[in-house]
Formats: C-alpha cells, structure tokens, sequence
C-alpha cells in the first residue's frame, strides 16, 4: 500500500515526520550510539538508509526517538513495537506500530474496523 497523500506524525508532539517518500527518525542503540533513519512510507517496503550508515544486528532491539521532540516512540502497550500516528485526513488519524527488533519486518495499522497486517 503506498501511502504518499497520508502524513505519519509523533504521538507526543504531533510533528509531522515524512516527506513524501519517506518517514525521519532517530535511532538510539543499547550502545548508546544514535543515528537518522529513513524509511519508506510504503508498507511492506522495509529498505531503509541511515546516517551513519550502520549495520543493525539480527534481533537487536533498537530504539526509535521523534527527531523534535526527541520523546521514545515505543508502543505503549507494544513493548517490542514502536509507535506513529497516521494521519489520514479530516481530523483522523490511525495508530501505526512496527516492529524494534531487526530483522521482524512487521507492521500494523490500527483503525476503527480493526487491524491491518503487513509483513516483509
């Protein structure tokens, strides 16, 4: 699914966090290190690039951060997911949560008529 017309924003600040082709975060690691993430707005794309350009370890659990308000994104109630809002138009927006850990390419939106899953 292309989502190009729909905006992707934090669900603390409400920053818009694409352009349209592809969604900015921070990267923090157990390590310490943070970086930027650029991934694609469509789903089921998982190519990303990252400065730096960095190698992510098979199941390393990262930590994405809102680049304004620099607020974790983790999912509430989704330890293991991260969380953005999608806003769709109209004042309506959905809940977006894909996976932290590298390599579970998983992504879910969350709407009023239920749960939409896609997978890498």
């Amino acid at each position: 699914m292309e989502l190009k017309n729909f905006s992707f924003s934090c669900p603390f600040c409400n920053q818009i966090l694409n352009n349209n082709e592809e969604i900015e975060l921070v990267t923090r690691r157990d390590s310490g290190a943070e970086g930027r993430i650029f991934m694609s707005v469509t789903f089921g794309n998982y190519t990303y690039r990252h400065i730096p350009e960095t190698e992510f370890e098979l199941k390393e659990i990262v930590d994405f951060v809102c680049p304004n308000c620099m607020e974790d994104l983790k999912a509430p109630n989704h330890p293991n997911f991260a969380l953005l809002n999608m806003d769709v138009g109209n004042e309506i927006s959905f809940e977006v949560i894909f996976s932290r850990e590298s390599g579970k390419r998983k992504t879910y939106v969350i709407t009023e008529d239920g749960i939409e899953t896609y997978q890498g």
